[in-house]
């Protein structure tokens, strides 16, 4: 029987640095219709679902999903382990994709590069991101139920629910563990959307991407594009990035170590 290799989009419209991001327009279209859209060339996801909250905030988001035929679950804002834990008993799943609600530019290719990773490997777990080497932005997590269904029962500490993978990552001894690692590391790159010039850029970059005829396009044509044109890679040049972002949580006494000393033990 074939598996069900389900992505999950998770999103939500309650963001501080930039409201209601998920449904912001680039080329006419919400963030998450363009999100679901590059999916849908993936050769292993079957089904692309939203994992959304039932803050009333994101109402908007099932509306969204009702009015585009787009499967979605309404679980905990919080509890991202019971949350998606919900989507997947739902929607019958046997391998869960995780993307973030700002990753327009997410890349198929590289998604199932992480999904043949578990499969081939027999592993609970793939990510791209513990290290990063992708740009941000190109972030993605895959797992399987059963993984997921062992977090869901052991884990009761509200950091392990909220960071939900991070139970599974911690734990080398009880899941079987591996990163999709990029030739070259681009972390420092950004491409995804938490504030309004992050925004802009995505804007700019999807503009000259379709004038070009270029509906679908993959990673190598964005940095093709950015090289091209060093005033892009400006625009959102001098914002905070990842690495500040991990500095910002260790000065408020939080454990990072899920995301930057990933692969290192």
């Amino acid at each position: 029987m074939a598996l069900n290799i389900v992505a999950f989009v998770q999103a939500r419209l309650g963001s501080s640095r930039l409201p209601e991001k998920a449904l912001r327009e680039i080329e006419g279209k919400p963030m998450i219709w363009h999100i679901i859209d590059r999916l849908k060339h993936s050769k292993h996801i079957t089904k692309i679902v939203v994992a959304t909250t039932v803050n009333p905030l994101d109402d908007k988001i099932g509306a969204f999903c009702e009015q585009n035929n787009v499967g979605y679950h309404r679980g905990s804002e919080m509890d991202l382990v019971s949350r998606f834990y919900e989507t997947a008993t739902k929607f019958e799943v046997d391998i869960i994709v995780r993307i973030w609600g700002d990753c327009v530019f997410i890349d198929p290719a590289i998604v199932d590069q992480g999904i043949q990773m578990l499969l081939d490997g027999k592993l609970d777990y793939v990510s791209n991101v513990r290290p990063p080497s992708f740009p941000r932005g190109m972030d993605f997590e895959v797992f399987t139920f059963q993984a997921l269904e062992r977090d869901h029962k052991e884990t009761t500490d509200p950091f392990f629910r909220e960071y939900m993978t991070d139970y599974i990552f911690r734990n080398p001894d009880k899941f079987k563990l591996g990163n999709l690692k990029n030739d070259v590391d681009l972390s420092a790159r950004c491409l995804y959307v938490d504030y309004a010039d992050d925004l802009a850029l995505a804007q700019a970059i999807y503009k000259e991407m379709y004038a070009q005829g270029k509906k679908m396009f993959h990673l190598k044509d964005i940095l093709d594009l950015l090289e091209q044109n060093p005033q892009l890679k400006q625009m959102n040049a001098g914002l905070q990035r990842y690495g500040d972002y991990l500095a910002e949580l260790k000065k408020k006494g939080m454990d990072t170590m899920g995301w930057e000393k990933a692969g290192k033990k």
